[in-house]
């Protein structure tokens, strides 16, 4: 109570797995054909600061050019994602492959 939250629901054709602040909370087998679900509701005494859809799966290494060919100034890159190891990074490449931002969480090492 009083406190920011982050809920997401990845669907997949035969459930629905729920994850609350990164981590995973229940996996709830669905009992209808998912393209039965047509509407989305949030109800009662919640402040609602963002809902967003979409996604896919994505295979790794997984690259993308900026819209437009470059990124640009006050743009914002959403990353969304589950931990699966250890680690994981994150570059900003120019053309020619240069890393000119490299992010590399660690999660096991000692500080």
């Amino acid at each position: 109570k009083g406190e920011d939250f982050d809920l997401r629901i990845r669907v997949h054709d035969d459930k629905f797995e729920i994850f609350g602040n990164q981590k995973e909370i229940h996996v709830y087998k669905t009992r209808v054909n998912i393209a039965a679900v047509e509407y989305f509701a949030v109800r009662k005494d919640v402040q609602l600061k963002g809902v967003h859809w979409g996604g896919r799966y994505y295979n790794l290494p997984f690259e993308t050019q900026f819209p437009g060919g470059y990124l640009r100034a006050e743009e914002r890159v959403y990353v969304y994602g589950i931990p699966k190891g250890d680690r994981f990074e994150i570059n900003f490449l120019a053309q020619n492959g240069d890393i000119l931002f490299h992010f590399n969480p660690r999660f096991k090492e000692k500080k």
